[in-house]
Formats: C-alpha cells, sequence, structure tokens
C-alpha cells in the first residue's frame, strides 16, 4: 500500500520492479470507457480524478473492470498484455492464514503472533506468462492492507 489517489482508491507499488496497481474510472481521459483497476509501469497521479498515468489512452500491462474503487477484486477476470497478444487470466487475491510461533525460553514461555497479512495469487483455468506471474507476485507483496 502506498497511499490515496484523488478519486479515494488506494494504490499499491510492486516491491520487485517500479509497477504499480491503482483504480482509473476513465484512463483515456475522457468520460468514455470503463471503470477499471490497473496494473502499470506507470506511477499514477495523485491529484488527478482520472486518467492516472497521464497519457490520454488506455495504456497499461493489465487490467480488470471494476466499479468498485475501494479495494481491487478478491476475483475477477484480467486482460494482460503478453508481449503485444492480450490474453484473459482469472486471478484470485486471497489472504496467508495467521500462522503462531511459539519460542521457549528458560523462564519462561513467550508466544508470537505472525501475521502474514499478504495476498497470493491463485491462477485459475488458465496459466499466466512466467514475466507476468513475475510482475503480480511482486506487486502484490506489498498489499498487506488488502481486506
Amino acid at each position: 500500500f502506498q497511499g490515496v489517489t484523488a478519486n479515494g482508491a488506494p494504490y499499491y507499488k510492486s516491491l520487485t520492479s517500479p509497477v504499480y496497481m491503482y483504480y482509473d474510472a476513465h484512463c483515456a481521459g475522457d468520460l468514455s470507457g470503463s471503470a477499471r483497476w490497473i496494473i502499470d509501469d506507470d506511477r499514477p497521479s495523485l491529484s488527478a480524478p482520472y486518467d492516472l498515468d497521464g497519457d490520454g489512452n488506455c495504456s497499461y500491462i493489465a487490467r480488470a473492470k471494476s466499479l468498485d474503487f475501494s479495494k481491487p477484486p478478491k476475483g475477477s477476470m484480467w486482460k494482460m498484455d503478453c508481449g503485444g497478444v492480450w490474453k484473459d487470466l482469472w486471478v484470485a487475491l486471497v489472504r496467508l492464514p495467521t500462522t503462531t510461533t511459539s519460542v521457549t525460553a528458560t523462564s519462561s514461555t513467550t508466544t508470537t503472533q505472525v501475521t502474514t497479512g499478504k495476498p497470493v495469487i491463485i491462477n485459475g483455468v488458465r496459466g499466466p506468462q512466467p514475466h507476468l506471474t513475475f510482475v503480480l507476485l511482486g506487486l502484490l507483496g506489498l498489499l498487506s492492507s488488502y481486506q
């Protein structure tokens, strides 16, 4: 989680590459088109209400149509650019379970609860391209506030 854009939606940045996930109601800069969550290598504007990458068209790595700007869809069909060919891929975001670790000291026992809280991608019907898997897994490593 990096912050909130002017449209009130959260945006996220990959831990491993300069790739972002954000919500854009009108990525072409006009009021046409449908609202969507976008994965892009352009950092989203924090002041623009739409066309957050400022390019005047809908150019990005991947997108999922959505009317919910509060968080990325937990399960959705994403359109992804695989070397110039657009492919559909079902992506589900889920939280890893909470794990508990016990540490025993000589005089007492301490239990520490570690919450992973990071969503992971579960591949659906079709397998993603290896480079997209890397980008998405790196990106989703930062979705620690995802509910």
